[in-house]
């Protein structure tokens, strides 16, 4: 059950890694659709996965400590206006961080 949010991260880093390299703007375009069809494919993935193990009673809060961070990170990158190559390798870092944290918790 967990192989599908792990690939999905790993290939969403992939694409953001070659929007990343490139100065083109359509690539960068590209690579940012692709990253966005990942994420489609992870929330749903994941939605199903915590919806087995966190409890419903303790569910909103749960959830919602786990989004301060996430709104925390998106309200810094649009407050310092950074530019679109740095975003996207901020981004690629933390989602192998991620990626590398999920595989271990799995293992």
């Amino acid at each position: 059950a967990m192989a599908a949010p792990h690939s999905s991260v790993s290939i969403g880093n992939d694409a953001n890694f070659v929007s990343m390299n490139s100065a083109a703007y359509t690539i960068q375009y590209a690579g940012m659709l692709f990253f966005e069809f990942c994420i489609g494919a992870y929330y749903p993935a994941m939605g199903t996965v915590k919806g087995t193990i966190v409890p419903e009673d303790q569910r909103a809060a749960i959830y919602n400590v786990f989004r301060f961070p996430m709104n925390g990170l998106v309200l810094v990158s649009l407050v310092w206006n950074l530019p679109y190559g740095l975003s996207f390798f901020i981004l690629a870092m933390l989602m192998m961080v991620a990626s590398i944290v999920g595989l271990r918790a799995t293992t």
